[in-house]
């Protein structure tokens, strides 16, 4: 019975910390999409130029370009979360990181969306919408581990059981990140293989 619970208190947890990060997300995005319609303030057009310079995807590239440039956006966003989760006090910069992955998902969206929707928009919808989602539930979970490894190394401060498992789970997270890692590739290959299908 007691296992139950205990078993019971973890999904719970697992869910209200995977809920706070969704939240984080779409305040990024509502950020985002604020920061596009008004983007005549000079603090806006500096960071939509950082956003296009380091996630920006151009789906008129080359199939190659394409392919690139959706792996190191996502890249970029896994590698932090991975590095994150070794710090027993960056939690607040793993929610700003959810945030900054929703603003970036918020930019694309009313890029497309900023005009009004016309059949033309649709193939640009249907090439972006898929690996982009999948590819933001794959980081919220991903935080999600590197929030827990990093709220053990908290509470491994105030004990004196140094290693307490440690070695054990720091293997579990790495495993489980090149897991997610192996879903963001296939992400950018969804990305890659719409623009392709779709332009033509």
């Amino acid at each position: 019975m007691q296992s139950g619970n205990v078993s019971s208190s973890k999904s719970r947890k697992n869910l209200l910390i995977f809920y706070f990060l969704v939240s984080f997300a779409i305040l990024g995005c509502a950020f985002g999409i604020f920061c596009y319609l008004y983007s005549e303030n000079r603090i806006c057009d500096k960071i939509l130029f950082f956003h296009h310079e380091m996630f920006g995807i151009s789906y008129s590239e080359k199939v190659s370009a394409v392919l690139f440039d959706s792996l190191k956006s996502n890249v970029v966003f896994l590698i932090t979360a991975f590095i994150l989760g070794f710090g027993a006090l960056s939690q607040p910069v793993q929610a700003l990181l959810i945030f900054i992955k929703g603003f970036s998902c918020g930019t694309v969206l009313i890029s497309i969306y900023g005009n009004g929707l016309s059949g033309s928009d649709l193939p640009c919808i249907a090439a972006v919408f898929p690996g982009m989602f999948i590819s933001l539930i794959v980081i919220i979970i991903a935080a999600r581990e590197s929030f827990f490894l990093s709220e053990r190394l908290f509470r491994l401060c105030f004990t004196d059981r140094l290693a307490d498992g440690l070695f054990l789970r720091v293997r579990t997270y790495a495993v489980r990140f090149s897991v997610y890692a192996a879903m963001l590739s296939v992400c950018s290959l969804i990305d890659c293989g719409l623009s392709i299908i779709l332009s033509v």
